[in-house]
């Protein structure tokens, strides 16, 4: 009685106290107490083991249950699944899970780790039935208890303790015994248990030894695995619908239904506030807490000048700059627009009017640098009507006052640091930064993206992502570019990945030596930026990535091969769209397929609408919780045009195979209709860059007075000749119909700041001769 009670009072203080020396104390003296307390109750015969540590455990952990009225009854099939984070995991299901609805539970667990002599106390409180993959024997007693249904199966599909912090990979065992409850599935995901001691993350999170714990029970699930699929192919397919169940669950329990301004507080809390967020080199850093002391200085001086809600301009390359800038803005319940810097005159001032700016922040170490920004900047003010603010202006109005206040917050615990900040009341379905579409294939438009909807797309990232605090992220795109906002600016808040802020990426020689010295472990370009690094780079300069992604345009298989076969990384493919915040789907190191984009992200709906002319796929539309609240106009400044019924157009023509993997054949806009059919551009395009590897090359479609519509071929490859792309196309399979009538020959292909190629631009180029014949 005495060691419970000791227990209980040590956990009793910890709850209430920030983590301290004197918490952590008393936390390590709560945990020994409670293991010593183990012990004593499993030899008292008369003890009701599961209730009275089921107590405890509630208690010291502050178990938050969600979803008990999803379980099944008593009789009922059904195999219960979890994620598999640390040792606790089995004895706080048996503690929180009522054996008087569904039944005594039993426990698949690993057999190596029921014999440690520490582990054999927790195992009193569950029927536990060691599950070794190696051995069928095992499997089959397990499948017998799945099938007899008379005791509730609880089996971890992963097999192991996660040491990634993220999802492992699912056993064939765990659609086995799916297989025999029915197909019927209790999904559960356990949040938290990965910060403790008994997990497998020290050295990758800031553990703890009693954080947090909340328990997710969602509805149960029926598998159903095509009829045509039988013995292991089943099986395999079972298994690995569990493992797609699991992400799903990842990521509906992630903390993500709120504003960034209190996600970054709860993000500072469980990370620590002196994790490093941000650097750049030569290796200046910002860490959580400078962060939030710079954010709340700079926000002190927006705040005098906007009213809450309102548009500001940051016209800034990516840097701490940017970053600061932005969270400043989101602080104080400002909607940052991230100005193009890379953009004429022309389309800045559409942008201004859109969405209806009237100050632009900017920098003058940056204008001097570029005299062609500072021309742009004055035409901002003069033609545009909007006041250009320097950012080395903002700091010298920050004095004394303001500094120490931000100092004095900064260090305060808790909730304590957000007081004052009006960013902390704006809802979360409110406006959190405005992006305009790249304008690859017309003008641009603003498109207005919550702060549920940065948040939400991190959190889908991160369920099929395993990044950790022990990560760090080389960011080199742009930070007015979805993807660079996202995965540079907000993802390494949410993840407490350190990620290194580079202005540019078109600086091919200089970021694999940055990759090198920063020990980056995860990179995010696209293709074009990726082949030119490839080629640039030592094969040493990429020694410490992990994780490469390539997204915006389609991967080549040269630009694939090129880093196999040079630095040994496989480029994993993914795809997004400005309007989705941007990640829709992507290929990870346990679930990739070669030339697709991999599969939908959790949390988004899918649907492929008939095109008429294409006979595979269709046109894909999503709809989630990372969806914008809608576009801005360029006819209709400042009005919000939502997208109907929250169904986004892609504009994409997609497949989807019968495993999940999508693929993008191309923009409709990219199909031009030759002799009846629709001949895909981009993939014309494809079929030209593999067989001359060497030279750059665009397909568009012009208008013809006999024919209706004719493909041009603008390239960089002097002397190509229609009768030679007719016979690479009749090398690929595909229609010589579809052969390029003209062809334009050029110095080098335009293309925009994200790599993507600039289509209307290379239409006005096939409309002259070109130089072309």
């Amino acid at each position: 009685v005495f060691i419970v009670a000791a227990a209980l009072r040590a956990a009793a203080i910890h709850a209430f106290l920030p983590e301290s020396g004197t918490t952590l104390l008393l936390s390590g003296f709560a945990l020994a107490a409670l293991f010593s307390a183990f012990y004593v109750l499993s030899i008292l015969p008369f003890a009701d083991l599961q209730k009275t540590v089921g107590g405890i455990l509630r208690l010291i952990f502050r178990i938050k249950v969600v979803g008990l009225e999803n379980l099944p009854r008593a009789g009922e099939p059904g195999i219960v699944i979890s994620n598999h984070v640390s040792l606790l995991d089995a004895p706080i299901l048996a503690a929180i899970l009522p054996e008087k609805i569904m039944g005594r539970p039993r426990f698949a667990i690993d057999p190596e780790q029921a014999q440690k002599p520490w582990v054999r106390p927790l195992l009193k409180l569950v029927e536990a039935e060691p599950l070794n993959p190696l051995e069928p024997q095992s499997l089959r007693r397990l499948a017998r208890t799945a099938a007899r249904g008379d005791r509730r199966l609880i089996i971890f599909p992963e097999g192991r303790i996660s040491v990634t912090g993220g999802l492992m990979k699912t056993y064939p065992g765990a659609g086995v015994l799916a297989a025999k409850a029915d197909n019927v599935i209790v999904p559960v995901h356990i949040g938290g248990a990965k910060f403790s001691k008994l997990s497998r993350m020290e050295g990758k999170l800031r553990t703890r030894w009693l954080p947090r714990i909340t328990v997710t029970i969602f509805p149960p699930r029926k598998l159903d695995p095509p009829p045509n699929l039988l013995g292991r192919a089943r099986r395999v397919w079972l298994a690995d619908a569990i493992g797609r169940e699991l992400e799903e669950n990842e990521f509906q329990a992630a903390d993500k239904n709120d504003n960034l301004t209190n996600l970054f507080f709860r993000k500072m809390a469980l990370h620590g506030g002196n994790a490093p967020l941000f650097a750049e080199p030569p290796g200046r850093t910002l860490t959580y807490r400078t962060l939030h002391r710079a954010a709340r200085a700079l926000g002190g001086i927006l705040t005098k000048r906007h009213r809450p809600g309102e548009n500001i301009g940051v016209f800034l390359p990516t840097s701490l700059g940017a970053a600061a800038l932005f969270y400043a803005a989101t602080f104080r319940g400002l909607t940052p627009v991230m100005l193009n810097v890379n953009a004429g005159a022309g389309p800045l001032l559409s942008a201004l009017k859109t969405a209806r700016i009237s100050r632009v922040y900017t920098a003058r170490a940056l204008l001097e640098r570029l005299p062609a920004l500072a021309d742009i900047a004055a035409a901002m003010e003069q033609e545009g009507g909007a006041e250009v603010e320097y950012l080395e202006n903002m700091r010298t109005e920050i004095g004394v006052g303001r500094k120490l206040s931000a100092l004095f917050f900064s260090l305060l615990p808790g909730r304590l640091a957000q007081c004052g900040l009006a960013g902390c009341k704006v809802d979360a379905d409110s406006p959190g930064c405005v992006l305009f579409t790249s304008g690859s294939e017309g003008a641009p438009k603003g498109v207005v993206l919550s702060h549920r909807n940065l948040a939400s797309n991190c959190a889908q990232i991160l369920s099929r992502l395993d990044a950790t605090p022990a990560d760090s992220l080389l960011n080199a795109l742009p930070v007015f570019h979805s993807f660079g906002l996202t995965a540079g600016v907000v993802l390494p808040m949410m993840s407490g990945v350190m990620a290194w802020q580079y202005p540019s990426p078109l600086h091919y020689r200089l970021i694999p030596e940055v990759a090198y010295l920063s020990d980056a472990t995860i990179f995010f370009s696209a293709d074009t930026f990726l082949a030119n690094y490839g080629r640039a780079a030592h094969p040493s300069d990429f020694r410490a990535l992990r994780l490469v992604f390539a997204g915006a345009e389609k991967l080549r298989e040269t630009t694939r091969q090129m880093w196999l076969n040079k630095f040994g990384i496989r480029i994993l493919e993914g795809y997004g769209v400005t309007e989705t915040a941007p990640a829709l789907a992507f290929n990870a190191p346990r679930q990739n397929k070669a030339g697709t984009v991999g599969r939908i992200l959790p949390g988004v709906e899918a649907k492929l609408e008939k095109v008429e002319g294409v006979e595979e796929g269709g046109r894909l539309l999503v709809r989630g919780p990372n969806v914008m609240l809608g576009y801005l106009l360029p006819d209709s400044p400042g009005e919000l045009s939502p997208p109907a019924g929250g169904w986004h157009d892609t504009g994409d023509i997609a497949e989807l195979d019968g495993w999940g993997y999508l693929t993008i054949a191309g923009r409709v806009r990219r199909f031009a209709k030759i002799a009846g059919e629709m001949a895909p551009m981009n993939g014309i395009e494809e079929r030209f860059r593999d067989f001359w590897p060497g030279s750059a090359f665009a397909v568009v479609s012009a208008a013809d007075s006999r024919r209706g519509e004719v493909l041009v071929l603008v390239t960089t490859r002097e002397g190509t000749t229609r009768e030679e792309t007719m016979e690479v196309l009749r090398a690929a399979g595909m229609p010589e119909l579809w052969a390029p009538r003209r062809i334009v020959v050029v110095k080098e292909l335009p293309q925009l700041p994200t790599g993507k190629p600039n289509y209307p631009e290379i239409s006005r180029l096939a409309k002259g001769d070109g130089g072309g014949s």
